[in-house]
């Protein structure tokens, strides 16, 4: 009985030689979103580049004798790749005043797990003042790129700023964003990212980047009052950059509309000086005689109430709204006194007189190799581009070459060259033949007009 009682206990007894069920994984939030930071970090990274400029420009500070003088001028910023065959977008302010751009990039070739750089020339492919928007170009293929997001941002949403901030090459910085369609100034015709990613100088140009690694802006300038970072940035966001890097790719410029008009929106002190009845919304401030918008019946100080049937509040939704309609029409609504009128405008495309001159050009005829500028003798055509001009000769700079230049130069497009080494310069072919005969260590002393004055670029030929 004792044995049969003791065997039952022994097969009733737990089997505690068998392993104890392992326990299941402590979560580490922290730990996973670390790792999650770094791998992003390890993907974009590559795709920011440095950029590095020279070349001339107006001193400034010092005694006002010297307001005026030329110097050699260097300046540093960052770049996104867009394309893998070299394409580069960065902000023009970036290539203020730049006659050679050099483009610092990983070496895609280097040994894995190596850090490698390589510097390259890069030509400048087209420049977009009103955007802050410039593309560049490389000579090499296969390059590691960021891709457009194709989402808007939203407010509170995790973004990494990268580039150079104070040359301090390949810096990463993590924020959220702060606020979507920011407008600096009140007829501002952008409206920007901002975000609390720390932005310094030299970040001018790089990315800023989503938890996928997609572009979403470009980082453009901050808010300072001690000159360094103080959480309020800004970035030109995507669709934008997008739409102005295929024009500029595609044209070599940005095709825009414009009707013969200029708009502002309405604040307290125009509401109270000109009696208006409206506390809000656009006034009409300028009509250019004989534009589209004359033609159609736009007048001074009309009201605009609506732009395509959709309400209008200020200037900026007026103005985006006509940019991209080059060569369409658009219906306006304006309230003129106690009238209400609709408006059928004709949007024409708005040309820049440096992108007249530039459409005139070709390379066998316009290039002046040594100064890699295209550049036009001053004729009749070229004076009716270029009114009020000092002297009706000479040869105007039109564009710069898609090429690095060997001479530093401080010319811009609509720059006019009227003599060198007081000597008259009167046609592309001379200028150029003049400047062929150049040898290192000589002196060079351009007469320059530039809008609104006349001035003497002086420097060593190298």
């Amino acid at each position: 009985m004792k044995t049969f009682l003791l065997f039952a206990c022994v097969l009733a007894a737990p089997a505690f030689s068998q392993a104890p069920a392992a326990a299941p994984p402590v979560a580490h939030p922290l730990r996973d979103f670390s790792a999650a930071m770094e791998n992003l970090s390890q993907t974009i990274s590559p795709a920011v580049v440095r950029i590095e400029t020279s070349g001339f420009g107006i001193a400034e500070g010092g005694e006002q004798s010297r307001a005026s003088e030329v110097s050699r001028q260097r300046a540093a910023g960052s770049g996104v790749i867009i394309d893998p065959d070299g394409f580069i977008v960065t902000n023009a302010h970036v290539l203020e005043n730049a006659q050679r751009v050099k483009v610092t990039v990983r070496d895609v070739t280097a040994q894995a797990g190596r850090r490698r750089s390589v510097t390259l020339n890069a030509a400048i492919v087209g420049i977009d003042k009103e955007t802050d928007i410039a593309v560049l170009k490389i000579d090499r293929k296969g390059l590691p790129i960021l891709r457009f997001a194709t989402v808007m941002p939203r407010q509170g949403q995790i973004v990494l700023a990268v580039g150079n901030p104070l040359g301090l090459e390949d810096s990463l910085t993590m924020g959220v964003i702060s606020s979507m369609e920011r407008q600096v100034g009140a007829d501002e015709t952008i409206s920007y990212i901002q975000t609390d990613a720390a932005i310094n100088p030299g970040n001018s140009g790089g990315a800023l980047v989503d938890v996928e690694g997609r572009l979403v802006g470009i980082n453009t300038f901050i808010f300072t009052q001690s000159g360094g970072s103080e959480g309020i940035g800004f970035a030109i966001p995507a669709n934008v950059v997008r739409s102005i890097y295929r024009q500029i790719r595609r044209n070599g410029h940005v095709h825009r509309g414009e009707i013969g008009a200029a708009f502002q929106s309405i604040t307290a002190p125009m509401v109270a000086g000109l009696k208006l009845p409206m506390e809000h919304g656009v006034i009409v401030s300028d009509v250019s005689p004989g534009g589209p918008a004359d033609k159609a019946g736009l007048k001074y100080k009309d009201l605009v109430l609506t732009l395509g049937g959709v309400a209008v509040e200020t200037s900026r939704q007026v103005t985006t709204g006509i940019l991209g309609r080059a060569g369409e029409s658009v219906e306006m609504e304006v309230l003129r006194g106690i009238d209400r009128k609709k408006l059928t405008i004709p949007v024409v495309e708005r040309t820049d007189n440096t992108d007249r001159l530039a459409e005139k050009v070709s390379i066998e005829k316009n290039l002046i190799a040594k100064l890699g500028l295209l550049c036009l003798t001053v004729d009749k055509k070229v004076v009716e581009v270029l009114p009020g001009l000092r002297h009706e000769y000479g040869v105007v700079v039109a564009a710069r070459a898609v090429s690095v230049a060997s001479q530093d130069v401080a010319l811009a497009p609509g720059d006019v060259i009227h003599a060198m080494n007081d000597e008259l310069v009167t046609s592309v072919e001379g200028f150029r033949e003049a400047i062929d005969k150049l040898k290192p260590g000589d002196a060079v002393v351009l007469e320059v007009e530039r809008p609104g004055r006349t001035m003497f670029l002086a420097f060593e030929w190298q």
